[in-house]
């Protein structure tokens, strides 16, 4: 009966554990879109597996309203125009981007648009 017991307990956090959602992905930007970024998201998507690495590569797509503040990793503000620019110009521009609540990211496309509340800029 103990054994049971702990079973259950040992199963239950580890569901609770695992459904639990995303609140901030690193991914560099693979294309600039009207009123959003194609980022690559695989860590989010992939942050449960506990299977080997795969080549396959997930996009989220990220909308960015024109007030979504967008930071240096040294706290500067960056102008959304500025910043769109940049991510066009620079190839794997690597960034952090913060959703407003959690969400469960995962192989579903329609799981993979998500919003930005804000947008940090990795050197």
């Amino acid at each position: 009966m103990k054994k049971l017991l702990i079973f259950l307990l040992v199963f239950i956090v580890g569901c609770s554990v695992s459904g639990q959602g995303v609140r901030a992905f690193e991914g560099h930007v693979t294309a600039v879109k009207l009123g959003g970024l194609e980022v690559e998201c695989s860590s989010a998507v992939k942050r449960n597996e506990n299977s080997a690495v795969t080549e396959e590569g997930y996009p989220c797509l990220v909308l960015v309203p024109h007030d979504t503040p967008v930071l240096t990793e040294g706290g500067e503000k960056i102008q959304m125009d500025e910043f769109r620019q940049q991510a066009k110009d620079e190839e794997l521009l690597e960034i952090k981007v913060t959703l407003p609540e959690s969400k469960d990211i995962n192989k579903d496309p329609e799981s993979r648009k998500v919003r930005a509340s804000e947008i940090t800029v990795l050197e």
